[in-house]
């Protein structure tokens, strides 16, 4: 499941603004029947959750140059923790800077 909600504001004609939060929640498994595979179902259990914030600009210039700035930032918890998967928490920050001709 994927929640998330964003926002574009243009306080004028060559601005435009971007705010947004996303949430996603997975989990999944995998069970077997054959009793010499069960082992394989403690390596198959899986329940994470990540949120992703972001803001952004952008520019426009004249003659089709535009510029931006993003800025993410993405959360990436292992609700379950479980130690035979190779899945772990994390954090990460992107600044990301562009700039772009329209011919």
């Amino acid at each position: 499941r994927t929640y998330s909600a964003d926002v574009a504001y243009s306080p004028k004609k060559p601005v435009t603004l971007n705010g947004g939060i996303s949430h996603t929640i997975s989990k999944g498994a995998f069970y077997t029947a054959a009793p010499a595979l069960d082992h394989v179902a403690s390596y198959s259990e899986l329940k994470i959750r990540e949120t992703t914030y972001t803001a952004s600009g952008s520019y426009q210039f004249g003659h089709g140059f535009s510029a931006g700035l993003e800025y993410r930032n993405s959360t990436f918890k292992d609700a379950l923790n479980n130690p035979y998967d190779d899945v772990n928490n994390g954090r990460v920050s992107i600044v990301l800077l562009s700039i772009s001709k329209k011919w």
